[in-house]
């Protein structure tokens, strides 16, 4: 598509070949030049405003990735306050979007840390606290089947205590086996937001996203 619209501009600089040049002379005059030809193309490629269309979809990608990465990096952070864990690597994060991805995937695989969260969450909203959206989970779970468990057991907190939206929810695979972390990443936050609507007066730790 790029290369087709940019064929466009192409020939329709060719069929009208001209440039208007104004300039303000001492007189409060605009004087007009018209360019064609040669001149007209040198002057179009040095004064036009335009530009290419597939720099400008490697900056908005490239500022999309360090969002992510930066998201990543607050939600880390956030569920180690939450967890009342040390952040991994004492709290030094990698700048590259796909490696705080992967950093966040190894600190929340074992589901361990995400029950904690929903734990905390829930009893540190009231004076009085309610159950607790897990009473069970696995601890230091070493085999894969009982971190999926504490994976789905979470993600049914998530829907059932807490109130998130069925589409803002991952799957249980997306972050036992990576498939989508960016899912994760969504859902982390959209729980920090449905923990605040919940529980306006709670005193606690909250998700801090940086603007990139």
């Amino acid at each position: 598509y790029i290369a087709v619209a940019t064929e466009k501009v192409r020939q329709s600089y060719e069929k009208t070949p001209f440039q208007l040049i104004a300039a303000e002379s001492s007189t409060g005059k605009v004087h007009v030049q018209v360019l064609h030809g040669p001149a007209a193309a040198a002057a179009s490629a040095t004064a036009s405003v335009h530009r290419d269309a597939e720099l400008l979809d490697d900056e908005r990608e490239q500022a999309k990735r360090a969002q992510r990465g930066a998201e990543a990096r607050a939600v880390a952070v956030w569920v180690c306050e939450m967890t009342s864990r040390s952040s991994p690597d004492g709290g030094e994060w990698p700048q590259d979007p796909e490696e705080a991805l992967r950093r966040l995937r190894d600190l929340l695989q074992s589901g361990e840390a995400l029950c904690e969260l929903a734990n905390t969450a829930s009893a540190g909203a009231q004076k009085e606290a309610p159950p607790l959206p897990i009473p069970r989970f696995h601890k230091n779970p070493s085999q894969k089947f009982r971190c999926m468990e504490n994976i789905t057991w979470f993600i049914g907190a998530c829907r059932d205590v807490f109130g998130v939206a069925e589409h803002q929810l991952f799957s249980t695979v997306d972050l036992a086996e990576g498939r989508d972390m960016l899912a994760v990443l969504r859902c982390l936050v959209a729980l920090d937001g449905r923990i605040n609507a919940l529980y306006p007066e709670r005193h606690g730790p909250c998700l801090r996203l940086p603007r990139v």
